[in-house]
């Protein structure tokens, strides 16, 4: 069987449908069978609330196939086709495949196919990729390079976000927008104007300005529903309110007051202002992107005109063109302009397909409408209606997987004639795919139909069934194999939440199976791999799972192979006069033979259970050697009791957390039960214990306590609850927490992360505790390093939202709530002991476990992540501190040993002016871009910084010390200015041919031998 490895993975199940190779691209490709025309709604202001498979029910459905004949079949005509549809439903892929396959039908040398994927969101990657297909002479391609290249890129960082927000506060003073009213933008403008609102909220490392200016720049791309302006993110806590904007150092004016209180109590009006700042990020990139419309229209015709020269046509097509925010428009007029309209003769006929989301139809619906060739809707569960289809779509990426990149390669070039198939050892995981064998190994057919199922409606999509259930088991798989089972949780993701519970039709009891050890893994193995339920079939499967599932896992199918599945009876109404109890113990009241006679004429199967089972309960409490044969229900009454019973964020834990608890049987152990094992919570044979289960058990029959004698047995019920309450507390806190110091972990795992990420700066308490409830795992872009180190960093990845998740539960406390929201503040007092402790323990020494793991999923992930570092973090260190002290050597070759910044100013200086009497002087032309660095205005001090950090790695006696500097040292940076002075080194070689230069590596020899320097050198060209 082959191995699969997390790269193979990842390579394939790519939900961006951008950058898996073609070959995977087609291996994987579920035909589009369920593609419709657009219809027009009713209510026009609304459309996009009307893309739903319901509004298509009478509707001509079409395939891809189709699509693409008509396509080909009016391939002279202008052809301008919007392909619309859900998040997540498979547009970028459609909009990929019709791409592959109308290039391949027509000649490349008739047809100019470009493709524009996602990460290409500028408009500068957008020319440049249709200009790397060589349509026009490379003098105008470079015209028009220089030409998107100039504006914003000379400026630096910082005045680039001053000018943004500049930008977007002259915006709101001149009440542009229409969202809120004019008071409020009067307000907000002052607001923004504050300068602590600046620094703090809004022009804050990974705020909102900073992520506008990447998303200008091409350096982010949002993802489906993302937002620039997140309502959580511009206001202040109430209790920081004063802190910031009322102390005795800054004063806000009362504009900016009022504004901060509304923001931080009334979530409605915080919604709409953060509805407001977003409706302006469009203008906002219209005023500050160094090119017009007028100049993309420019580009396009010239390429356009170009083509019709050579008798070419052009096709664009482009995956998502939501991704152009800002110059949206602009590109839809090109796109629209036909090659037949008046005054277009020269140009050529352009044929584009488009991704668009139902909003970006909506807002360009008006014009769009009488425009569009043709526009398809991909409807919601066009993939994924069937369940063959279901089946059909996992199999064909799990079988990709299992094969190498190779063999993908060497199918497609063979004209993709036969898929091959990745054979597995296991049948009991074959499907059968249009009467082909596959493997969906480790899954079966009720296993991914089971877990698409679990999926939330809005997340029922292709790239949602990939992401959250496909390619989360397979990399759980590559981490636990087998024993994937032996926890629910590691299902679960951001989608699924939960497994649910076993069905309770044809149930038998699993405490009947044994070892009883293996409770949870059968009833996990049974839930996902079969139907839930502990039916019998005929081949010995149970649960609709074969026997050798069981054996793979490594699970027994129990010694009762003759269990008598039990039948469910219609339950009847209750009838209460059934169900009188005296006072004293719950005991049955007396009545006459004839009275009970007449009862048992009307009592239901149920009642008399009930009966059986309270007498049963009876005997056991009478009886000190008396069997309690009833087991599941017992302990599930008293553990939903328990659970429902006690508020346990006031006890320090979480409701589901309580629950993973008392939701498992085999931790509540009653004295005298038929069953092994003693549980963690011990239940005595005693009077309480059995009104305590006389109580539960009408309850539960009664659905309430709304039966005659109710209010006398929930009394006593709640007085067992009282009395047993700190004992329950503490062996439950003891189980879901262990021996650890779960706060101590929480936090070393937080700052672990945070420190590989390079986002702590200095081992200060206060600094560390500012960043632990400031990070956001995609805010920013992070300082490139060695493959080990971004290795590490993407496995914490996968865990680091867990561990923020715990930090906030740990160390936040409720204090108020109102109608929009609830306050908290953070535990600071405790928050700063524990951060001291793990300072003065060391980050970077291991953490040793003592004791029972915690039973907390959280704690767990923070444990994993530290494993994770712990058995890297030498690695990491040997590879950085060897890769740094390589630069330095290299860097002492032309700098000396002692580097100071006169030296690298006096250096930098005569290697500028050298490039500059070559280029200029001698009209001795060159080019590199590694010698551009050598003009940056930063270039002395920032390699003084790198430099000066790298001698400390060598010098500094403390690991945490080191491992933060290595964190921080930019070594893409450092390699840059290295590759820099190689690069100058090789040019002086390639001119030696002309003139010999010697810049000395000595201050003092430079500067007096400069003038020597350039006149020996143009003495030698003039004698060339």
């Amino acid at each position: 069987m082959a191995k699969i490895s997390e790269q193979r993975i990842e390579e394939v199940i790519n939900t961006t449908a951008t950058e898996c190779s073609e070959a995977d691209f087609m291996l994987t490709h579920m035909p589009f069978n369920s593609l419709v025309d657009y219809i027009k709604p009713i209510d026009s202001s609304t459309q996009h609330l009307y893309i739903v498979d319901s509004v298509y029910e009478n509707a001509t459905v079409f395939s891809e196939n189709e699509l693409l004949d008509d396509m080909m079949a009016n391939t002279n005509s202008h052809q301008f086709i919007m392909i619309q549809g859900k998040n997540g439903c498979g547009k970028s892929h459609l909009v990929r495949w019709l791409y592959y396959q109308f290039k391949k039908n027509n000649d490349e040398n008739v047809e100019k196919s470009i493709f524009i994927p996602r990460s290409k969101n500028t408009l500068k990657a957008t020319i440049k990729t249709i200009l790397d297909a060589d349509i026009l002479p490379e003098d105008r391609k470079k015209h028009y390079l220089d030409q998107i290249d100039a504006g914003t890129t000379d400026m630096s960082d910082v005045e680039f976000k001053d000018t943004v927000f500049s930008v977007l506060k002259v915006i709101i003073k001149n009440y542009e927008g229409e969202n809120i009213d004019k008071i409020l933008k009067v307000k907000l403008h002052h607001y923004l104007s504050d300068p602590v609102v600046e620094e703090q909220i809004f022009m804050c490392d990974d705020g909102p300005i900073d992520k506008l200016c990447k998303k200008i720049n091409g350096k982010i791309v949002l993802k489906d529903g993302e937002e620039i302006f997140e309502e959580e993110e511009i206001f202040f806590s109430p209790s920081d309110i004063n802190k910031n904007l009322f102390s005795s150092s800054h004063r806000a004016d009362k504009e900016t007051l009022e504004l901060a209180k509304i923001l931080a109590t009334q979530k409605k009006e915080r919604i709409k202002v953060a509805q407001y700042l977003n409706s302006l990020v469009e203008i906002v990139i219209k005023r500050t992107l160094p090119f017009s419309g007028s100049d993309l229209r420019e580009v396009f015709d010239e390429i356009r005109i170009e083509l019709k020269k050579h008798g070419q046509k052009l096709s664009l097509f482009i995956e998502d063109i939501n991704i152009f925010t800002g110059i949206d428009s602009e590109i839809i007029e090109v796109l629209i302009n036909k090659h037949t309209d008046v005054g277009n003769d020269k140009l050529c006929r352009i044929l584009s397909v488009i991704g668009s989301t139902d909003a970006f139809f909506d807002r360009f619906h008006t014009s769009l409408q009488e425009r569009l060739t043709r526009n398809v809707v991909i409807l919601e569960k066009s993939l994924l209606k069937k369940e063959d289809w279901i089946i059909e779509f996992a199999a064909k990426y799990i079988n990709a997987i299992n094969l190498s990149s190779d063999d993908s390669e060497k199918w497609y070039r063979n004209d993709g004639e036969s898929i091959p198939v990745w054979k597995c050892a296991y049948d009991f995981s074959d499907v059968m795919v249009h009467g082909k064998k596959m493997s969906v190994f480790p899954f079966n057919r009720n296993a991914l139909i089971n877990l698409y199922k679990l999926l939330p409606e809005s997340s029922k999509s292709p790239r949602c069934f990939l992401k959250d259930v496909i390619k989360h088991v397979e990399l759980r798989w590559l981490m636990f194999g087998p024993k994937i089972i032996s926890e629910e949780r590691y299902f679960y993701n951001s989608s699924i939440a939960t497994l649910g519970r076993m069905s309770d039709k044809d149930e038998v009891l699993n405490e009947s199976f044994e070892p009883i050890s293996e409770q949870k893994e059968r009833e996990t193995l049974i839930k996902i791999w079969g139907n839930g339920t502990f039916s019998h079939g005929e081949n010995g499967e149970i649960g609709d799972v074969s026997p050798a599932v069981f054996e793979f896992f490594g699970l027994h199918l129990g010694n009762d192979s003759n269990v008598v599945l039990p039948r469910k009876e219609e339950k009847k109404p209750v009838d209460k006069t059934t169900d009188q109890t005296s006072n004293q113990g719950f005991e049955a009241g007396s009545t006459t033979t004839e009275v009970k006679s007449e009862i048992k004429k009307v009592k239901s199967k149920e009642e008399e259970k009930l009966e059986e089972d309270i007498s049963a309960i009876k005997r056991w409490y009478e009886n000190p050697t008396e069997t309690l044969k009833l087991v599941r229900e017992p302990k599930e009454y008293i553990g939903s009791f328990v659970l429902n019973n006690i508020t346990w964020e006031h006890e320090g834990l979480t409701y589901s957390l309580a629950s993973k608890v008392l939701g498992e049987r085999r931790n509540i152990f009653i004295e005298g039960q038929s069953v092994s094992g003693t549980g963690i919570i011990k239940i005595d044979r005693s009077l309480e214990t059995y009104q305590l289960l006389r109580a539960l058990y009408y309850y539960s029959f009664n659905k309430g306590w709304d039966f005659e004698n109710g209010d006398e047995q929930y009394i006593r019920a709640k007085a067992w609850l009282i009395k047993h309450r700190r004992e329950l507390v503490g062996v439950i806190k003891n189980e879901v927490l262990g021996e650890q110091d779960i706060d101590y972990i929480a936090v070393k795992a937080a700052i672990v992360y945070l420190l590989v990420k390079g986002r702590i700066t200095t081992l200060d308490v206060k600094t560390i505790i500012k960043e632990l409830f400031a990070f956001k795992k995609t805010s920013g872009e992070c300082i490139k390093k060695e493959q080990k180190w971004l290795d590490v960093e993407s496995r914490m990845d996968d865990v680091c939202d867990e561990i923020f998740d715990l930090i906030n539960i740990r160390f936040r406390a409720l204090v108020g709530s109102s109608n929009d929201g609830a306050y908290f503040f953070v535990d600071g007092e405790r928050l700063n002991a524990v951060v001291k402790k793990v300072l003065d323990d060391g980050i970077v020494s291991d953490l040793k476990i003592k004791g029972t793991l915690p039973n907390d999923a959280l704690a767990v992930n923070a444990l994993k992540l530290l494993n994770v570092f712990s058995e890297a973090k030498d690695e990491l260190i040997d590879e950085e501190r060897q890769f740094t002290k390589d630069a330095k050597k290299k860097l002492t070759t032309w700098l000396g040993e002692d580097i100071n910044e006169s030296i690298i100013n006096k250096t930098n200086m005569e290697m500028i002016r050298y490039l500059r009497f070559i280029k200029d002087d001698c009209n001795l032309p060159y080019e590199d871009i590694s010698l551009k660095i050598l003009y940056d205005d930063l270039f002395t001090s920032h390699l003084l910084d790198l430099i000066n950090s790298s001698n400390r790695v060598t010098t500094s006696s403390s690991i945490d010390e080191v491992f933060l500097l290595l964190a921080k040292l930019d070594t893409e940076a450092l390699a840059k200015y290295i590759e820099a002075f190689e690069a100058f080194g090789k040019l002086l070689t390639e001119k030696n041919n002309y003139f010999s230069s010697n810049i000395d590596k000595s201050l003092e020899q430079k500067a007096t031998k400069i003038k020597e320097v350039i006149k020996t050198s143009l003495d030698s060209v003039s004698n060339m």
